[in-house]
């Protein structure tokens, strides 16, 4: 009875709202630092993946894309797990003055099973031009499911913008630039202190990304590196973590644009 009225209430909030990503999306620090595999996001870029979460989460990052102040993006995420679902909320802003993008995002995740995992992600994003009168504002939905055999092994799988719809009439054309992107994504623990992951991300069946990440934990800190190849870049990143605070940083690198970097703290309630 739990299962089909979470159903329902996805389903309902497929027909009711939707995200609109006219950029490639930002990826929190940790995520960064990993090749931009987006399994290991702290803001639960999978939302499937928040049912990894056991305690109330909330993680505030900010990343400077190519040291840009115009590409900045800041964003606060709160997860909050209950008996029946895992919620996530998330506000967050990207841009500067002449374009500005505001975007609220909601969604909920689900046990199927003791392995199985369903989660989905609500959009609204307001976006401001400058000269424009009237903002526009996009909706858009994400899907994603998780798979996890074992403590070694750990699957996940997700599409953005399954959905998508213009709110206002001037927001039409801009559903045409909000590409179905599909992840998928695997966890090997290689020890008790090291991970691997490698993650395929295709846009329209067109471009093909292949994101590889590693983590080597030592106590309470955090080493990370990956790549990602469309267009291939290195990442690297440090993070530290106690049972109630963390903390991240990390930085990529491209060849004709140089150095981006993101930071991100979070609390465990």
């Amino acid at each position: 009875m739990r299962f089909l009225s979470f159903l329902s209430v996805l389903f309902f909030s497929f027909n009711c709202s939707a995200y609109y990503q006219n950029k490639p999306s930002t990826p929190d620090p940790r995520c960064l630092s990993l090749g931009k595999t987006t399994s290991n996001s702290e803001q639960f870029f999978n939302p499937a993946s928040s049912v990894l979460c056991r305690s109330p989460n909330l993680y505030v990052s900010y990343s400077d894309l190519y040291l840009q102040k115009e590409l900045g993006e800041w964003r606060c995420s709160l997860v909050y797990p209950t008996r029946f679902f895992h919620t996530n909320i998330s506000v967050g802003k990207f841009g500067y003055e002449h374009y500005e993008e505001l975007t609220f995002s909601c969604g909920m995740a689900k046990r199927l099973s003791s392995k199985f995992a369903l989660g989905y992600l609500l959009h609204l994003y307001d976006l401001h031009y400058s000269g424009c009168e009237e903002n526009r504002f996009s909706l858009s939905a994400d899907i994603g499911i998780s798979y996890i055999p074992s403590r070694k092994f750990s699957f996940f799988f997700c599409i953005q913008n399954l959905i998508k719809a213009g709110v206002n009439e001037s927001s039409e054309e801009i559903t045409g630039q909000m590409p179905n992107v599909g992840f998928l994504s695997s966890e090997i623990a290689i020890t008790d202190n090291s991970k691997w992951t490698i993650e395929v991300a295709n846009s329209e069946l067109k471009d093909w990304d292949i994101r590889n990440g590693m983590e080597y934990k030592l106590e309470k800190f955090r080493i990370r590196c990956g790549f990602f190849s469309q267009p291939f870049s290195p990442t690297l990143g440090v993070g530290f973590k106690t049972h109630a605070f963390s903390i991240d940083v990390s930085s990529l690198f491209h060849k004709q644009l140089g150095y981006s970097f993101a930071v991100g703290i979070g609390k465990t309630f």
